[in-house]
């Protein structure tokens, strides 16, 4: 057969294309088992089993990114049993832990530790490290909570928490706004408070809805509400407390103070628009002696301070 024969007999044969699955690494009953997709690692019973075609995903654990109604998306990493167990459209997510982003839906999220994230559905961007971090937030963006329990009731946006507790919040409507909190238990209470800062251990601790608040040290503003001692509403608001202890014991909606120092303003409870510079002032209890004044700064948070508190209004 000539060349010019050849080539025509060549030309003429049928297309034929091959369909190849990329490798994929299935270990455990029922793990991948609906998968057409590439380049997975799917190790436990049940992991991954609903997912078809995702592709670069590792899920290990019992249940792991397993029980999903439609496919799970592409890059996600779940590790631990019932991690990211409902994901669907979680692209780019990172859960790491028993039941760690259980429910999320949604794509950039990092859930390291028991339960972090675990109500959480179609929040996105959220960073959540620690034992039950993030718990209760279902339905936020843009948060960051670093510790156990760190923002635990928080339900709302563009919050920070690192430490133990730090921004727990006392129930699961914590819809506090662009707030900071930084350190054991700082701003532990906070409700619907929006911009708040507090820095410290058990800083702003008890602030509940009070908002635009500064608090840096430990325990500053630590018993600072909004709320009266009979009850009664008072928004607790735009104050600056710096210094351990700083106004300590502020509270019954006092506003507008700025106490800086070392238990500077920590004699004010009721006073409103006060001034306070340096370690000590007003602080409301000179006969102390060098033994009591250390035992006012190693107390207990929660506990009293033993100073004497007075109404410092003007």
């Amino acid at each position: 057969m000539n060349a010019s024969l050849r080539m025509t007999a060549l030309l003429s044969l049928p297309l034929i294309t091959a369909i190849v699955q990329a490798e994929n690494t299935l270990y455990g009953t029922n793990a991948g088992i609906n998968l057409t997709g590439d380049f997975n690692t799917l190790i436990g019973e049940n992991a991954g089993q609903s997912g078809t075609s995702a592709n670069y995903n590792t899920m290990i654990g019992n249940n792991a990114g397993g029980t999903t109604s439609t496919q799970y998306s592409d890059d996600a990493v779940l590790i631990g049993l019932e991690a990211g167990y409902s994901t669907t459209s979680g692209a780019d997510a990172t859960m790491l832990g028993t039941r760690a982003g259980k429910n999320s839906n949604q794509t950039d999220n990092t859930f390291l530790g028991f339960e972090a994230g675990l109500t959480n559905t179609s929040g996105y961007d959220l960073t959540y490290l620690g034992s039950g971090a993030g718990y209760s937030a279902a339905e936020r963006h843009n948060n960051t909570f670093v510790g156990y329990h760190a923002g635990y009731y928080v339900s709302y946006n563009k919050n920070t928490a690192i430490g133990s507790e730090a921004m727990r919040g006392t129930s699961p409507s914590a819809d506090t706004h662009a707030s900071t909190a930084i350190g054991y238990r700082s701003a532990y209470g906070l409700g619907s408070g929006d911009g708040n800062t507090t820095i410290g251990e058990s800083a702003g601790a008890d602030l509940n809805d009070g908002a635009y608040n500064t608090f840096v040290g430990a325990r500053a503003g630590e018993k600072s509400q909004d709320t009266n001692s009979d009850g009664s509403s008072y928004i607790y608001e735009s104050s600056t407390f710096v210094g351990a202890l700083a106004g300590v014991d502020t509270s019954d909606g006092a506003y507008s103070n700025i106490f800086l120092g070392a238990a500077a303003g920590s004699g004010n409870q009721t006073g409103d628009h006060n001034v306070a510079i340096g370690a000590f002032a007003d602080f409301g209890s000179w006969d102390l002696t060098e033994v009591e004044i250390e035992a006012v700064f190693t107390a207990e948070s929660g506990g009293s301070t033993g100073a004497t508190v007075q109404d410092a209004s003007p």
